[in-house]
């Protein structure tokens, strides 16, 4: 199904997408589970509670996790998509088939708006079945929006004019037009645009939403909407796709007058040029530690305060179209997910990452949390560092974190 969005998309355009694969009917696979970050190993089956809900099967399932946003060749663009995942792929094979051919005759062939259109109307009645946001780069360097079957188009006074698509495009649409309505000319730029801002904002919470336990059992939740994992974004700029930063992720949950780190999140992406187009970039999300951690109350002296994380659980996540490339008889994992051994927290963290963007949020279990973020540049410091110290992983939060969390603590108490 998907959630997916083009922002700002006519000045300074950036693509977001989730990660969510799914299907109708019963999982086939024996165990009925699977791993998501947010949640952890949940049920891999789920009640359609959608009050418009017309399909004679109630059960849906979800199959994996899978990246939705796809580069064009020559880094000139990156397109999105939402709804039938066969139908999509359909489209790309064939756009695929369409580049190859006509790179055999001009290797400086490059994707137009023209190619994409004609692709779409040679896919007939398939192309119905699944929408298409993203930006195309010409040879002058400028940027055009492509947009096939948008759900929703709407118009806000500090993004510019946005798409949204997608069984989970109004959660998006809601978080956006909120960002939007709180903008004011004394808003801190800081050191990255508002739409960048945004972008971020929307990945970060999407993630928090989908930890609610409520999460897939309430309309309206993520897991209701058909989407979830991890939301990527891109920004697109006249000289190609910009990787998605790095980032920390920290939930901090009030319960009983008390302040606990209840999630650790670590997400990245990587990119590797000389890649195909559809095995160029790679998302991961490692969750670090699985317990919550109490926390110390403001005013102390110590510049960073630190955990030990006892255990870490990630995933990579790769191209959707990936597993329709692979031959049916090879037996390809559908994603690498599972618990960091030592061997690979040495390779991850071992030397330390650099890490600058941090985003919090701050939350009673109730429907009002309080979000901010925390970069190297604006804070003077690092938010977060991650250090490995005898094959165990530390993590060091810049106190001044917690102490806003405090702050914001007694802001959501009553």
């Amino acid at each position: 199904m998907t959630a997916i969005a083009l922002i700002n998309a006519e000045v300074e355009p950036y693509l977001i997408s989730d990660s969510l694969i799914t299907a109708l009917g019963p999982s086939p696979d024996n165990e009925k589970s699977i791993w998501i970050p947010a949640l952890g190993t949940i049920k891999s089956e789920w009640l359609d509670l959608s009050p418009k809900n017309t399909n004679k099967e109630k059960t849906w399932h979800i199959t994996r996790l899978g990246r939705k946003c796809f580069t064009l060749p020559d880094n000139t663009g990156m397109l999105a998509f939402a709804d039938d995942c066969q139908a999509a792929y359909s489209f790309w094979d064939k756009l695929s088939d369409k580049i190859n051919t006509n790179k055999s005759y001009d290797e400086l062939f490059k994707v137009t708006l023209n190619t994409l259109h004609s692709t779409i109307s040679e896919i007939e009645h398939e192309a119905t079945k699944f929408s298409l946001l993203g930006i195309v780069i010409d040879e002058n360097s400028q940027r055009t929006p492509f947009v096939h079957n948008p759900t929703v188009e709407f118009t806000t006074k500090n993004f510019g004019v946005c798409y949204a698509s997608g069984s989970g495009a109004y959660l998006i649409m809601d978080i956006i037009k909120a960002k939007d309505k709180v903008i004011t000319a004394k808003f801190p730029l800081g050191t990255i645009s508002l739409s960048e801002d945004l972008a971020e904002h929307i990945s970060a919470e999407m993630l928090y939403r989908e930890s609610d336990i409520r999460n897939g059992h309430e309309v309206n939740s993520p897991l209701a909407s058909f989407c979830g994992g991890i939301y990527e974004w891109h920004k697109i700029d006249s000289t190609g796709v910009r990787v998605m930063p790095r980032r920390i992720d920290l939930h901090f949950l009030i319960k009983e007058k008390r302040l606990y780190l209840s999630r650790i999140y670590l997400i990245e992406q990587m990119e590797t040029p000389r890649k195909p187009a559809l095995e160029r970039y790679s998302t991961s999300i490692i969750n670090l530690g699985s317990e919550f951690y109490p926390l110390p109350k403001s005013g102390s002296q110590n510049e960073y305060c630190t955990l030990v994380a006892d255990e870490n659980m990630g995933v990579l996540i790769n191209s959707t179209f990936a597993l329709y490339d692979t031959d049916k008889e090879i037996n390809m994992p559908k994603r690498l997910s599972g618990r960091a051994n030592t061997d690979t927290l040495r390779y991850l963290f071992s030397p330390a990452p650099k890490i600058a963007r941090t985003r919090v949020t701050v939350g009673n279990n109730e429907n009002t949390a309080i979000t901010s973020r925390w970069y190297s540049e604006e804070l003077g410091a690092a938010p977060v560092i991650l250090e490995l110290v005898n094959d165990q992983l530390s993590i060091n939060i810049n106190t001044q974190l917690i102490d806003y969390a405090w702050n914001a603590a007694k802001r959501l108490s009553p």
